[in-house]
């Protein structure tokens, strides 16, 4: 779902789950490559579905865009799925969000359906808070 930038050493991967009214944004984006994630997205799902934004860490490349996505996404509760202390710098972002602490919620996410996503921590790798995501379902 996510774009690549043109002569960029750096390059980040936005993924999305399609599953119906309950459906995964994962790792956002930034502001150099939202509107491409968006306009992909429209492509597969109304803007409204994807009530789960999936932050597996705090940095610009997977979460600058939330503020933005706050403007766009009109699904009445989404959530941004993280670890605490990815949270502490993610709210920094000021976006307008509820948090969903996978730690408080016996690291999972059961979503509509038979799927369910379950999160590893991978601590300082690289930086405290990352963590990785497992669809069971898939």
């Amino acid at each position: 779902m996510g774009v690549r930038l043109v002569k960029d050493h750096f390059q980040c991967h936005t993924y999305f789950i399609a599953n119906g009214s309950d459906g995964v944004l994962i790792d956002p984006a930034s502001p150099l490559t939202i509107e491409g994630t968006l306009a992909k997205q429209r492509t597969s799902t109304d803007l409204g579905a994807p009530p789960w934004l999936i932050c597996h860490h705090s940095d610009p490349d997977i979460c600058a865009a939330l503020p933005r996505l706050g403007g766009v996404l009109v699904h009445p509760d989404v959530h941004v799925v993280t670890e605490w202390r990815a949270n502490a710098l993610i709210r920094h972002y000021g976006h307008r969000f509820s948090t969903y602490l996978v730690e408080q919620h016996n690291w999972c996410l059961p979503v509509q359906g038979d799927r369910r996503l379950e999160f590893q921590l991978t601590p300082y790798l690289h930086v405290p808070g990352a963590m990785v995501s497992f669809d069971t379902f898939s």
